[in-house]
């Protein structure tokens, strides 16, 4: 996995990046909060071309979610990607 490779070498803590296989497809999030807990913060999807969906490990269907707006940081792995508050 290319683009796995290119957010690990971004990221500043490469071992909380985790893998999840929901609705068909792998996700992948920095759990700095642990990645299971239900009290953990909503995670960025890394892996998602859009810059507004998250995953929260104790949500009930365990997926992406949209949020309301990019609010995340801009995302060196995807070329043009504007990150924080951007559409």
């Amino acid at each position: 996995m290319r683009l796995t490779r290119l957010i690990a070498q971004a990221l500043h803590h490469p071992s909380t990046l985790r893998f999840i296989y929901v609705d068909g497809a792998y996700l992948v999030y920095d759990a700095l909060d642990g990645p299971c807990t239900a009290a953990a913060a909503v995670y960025q999807v890394l892996n998602d071309p859009a810059c507004n969906f998250a995953y929260t490990p104790g949500d009930v269907e365990d997926g992406r979610a949209p949020v309301p707006e990019c609010l995340f940081p801009k995302r060196p792995w995807f070329p043009h990607d504007r990150g924080q508050g951007s559409y």
